[in-house]
């Protein structure tokens, strides 16, 4: 993403009602995040628990998915940030 455009203050959340998202490739247009979740086949059973990167109210990351389309990397870009998610480290059962 372009550092210069993500906010200073970041929050790792799970989906609202309501929730709209602008993914990269739809130019700037929104959808709710629901029907995000539904084009790109998401399992019903994960997309209560999907974490979703904010900034306020605005999603700007669907992690495994897209960034917001106003976050891309552009020809003005200098500097970019790169955001990465991991699960909970394996249990050693013995």
């Amino acid at each position: 993403m372009d550092a210069e455009r993500v906010p200073e203050s970041l929050e790792l959340r799970v989906r609202h009602q309501g929730d709209h998202f602008e993914p990269l490739g739809l130019e700037g247009h929104s959808q709710k995040i629901t029907d995000f979740f539904v084009n790109e086949k998401m399992p019903q059973r994960a997309r209560d628990h999907w974490p979703l990167l904010c900034a306020g109210d605005q999603i700007i990351w669907v992690p495994g998915y897209r960034p917001a389309h106003s976050y891309r990397l552009t020809q003005s870009t200098k500097t970019a940030v790169y955001f990465s998610i991991s699960g909970p480290p394996e249990k050693n059962i013995e």
